[in-house]
């Protein structure tokens, strides 16, 4: 049954299956990484980010989720790997905020909304020369599809399904929108990384298990087709550059 609200139990298996989740598509992200410098550790980055809030929560053991979501702002920005990292972190900060200033015990819709949102402007702030088509691309654009949904619905499995979309519907255009990834003819790393997670938190909320599925005919779950798609995008497109990289250092 999808979830009214997210608890502390909801947080904690949303990091877990987003580690989970980023650590069956490292590779894949490694692979996708060529802006703004070909030097292969995205998914990586991403993934030591994460595990390391997933670790401080099982030290500290928090038992509000204020805490929680306090611990893993500070877990994440102090291990943030990378410029992908640092804005994974800026998402935890954001969460935290929010929950903090609510000063309740659940996050609903409009206060995911809300998170998504100030991620995304921490995120923005922190870069000196922001890009189009990249990770802060794929923020923004799930941040402002989230507030629009909370305009219309402060139900929780709206706001996160509307994200999921704005996050990958950015995250294709980042091919066209970005010279590097244009002529490279793939989608961005870190904001591929950033759905991920964001798909991880939609299949908490809508009480789905499991790892992301990377079939192309995928149409199972709340992921849908459309986030299939994305997935599957992904994965080809780091085949195709894993290969070109190879062609070029024969």
């Amino acid at each position: 049954m999808p979830l009214a609200h997210l608890d502390l139990a909801a947080l904690r298996r949303w990091v877990i299956t987003a580690r989970a989740d980023l650590a069956a598509y490292a590779d894949a992200l490694n692979d996708l990484n060529v802006f703004p410098v070909p030097d292969g550790d995205t998914g990586s980055n991403l993934l030591m980010t994460m595990s390391d809030a997933v670790d401080e929560l099982d030290r500290r053991a928090p038992e509000t989720i204020v805490i929680a979501t306090a611990a893993m702002a500070a877990a994440t920005l102090t291990a943030a790997r990378g410029n992908s990292g640092v804005i994974l972190s800026q998402l935890s900060r954001g969460v935290s905020e929010v929950v903090e200033a609510a000063g309740g015990q659940q996050i609903g819709g409009h206060q995911l909304a809300l998170a998504l949102t100030r991620a995304a402007q921490l995120a923005h702030d922190g870069v000196s020369a922001p890009v189009p088509g990249t990770i802060l691309t794929v923020a923004e654009a799930a941040g402002s599809a989230a507030t629009d949904a909370d305009s219309v619905t402060a139900d929780l499995v709206g706001v996160v399904d509307a994200a999921v979309k704005g996050a990958g519907d950015a995250l294709l255009r980042t091919r066209i929108d970005n010279p590097v990834l244009c002529r490279a003819g793939v989608v961005d790393a870190g904001g591929a990384g950033y759905l991920l997670v964001l798909e991880a938190l939609q299949r908490v909320i809508h009480g789905d298990g499991g790892l992301a599925t990377t079939g192309e005919n995928s149409r199972t779950g709340c992921g849908s087709a459309r986030t299939a798609q994305v997935r599957w995008i992904c994965r080809l497109t780091a085949v195709i550059t894993h290969r070109l990289t190879a062609r070029h250092t024969r």
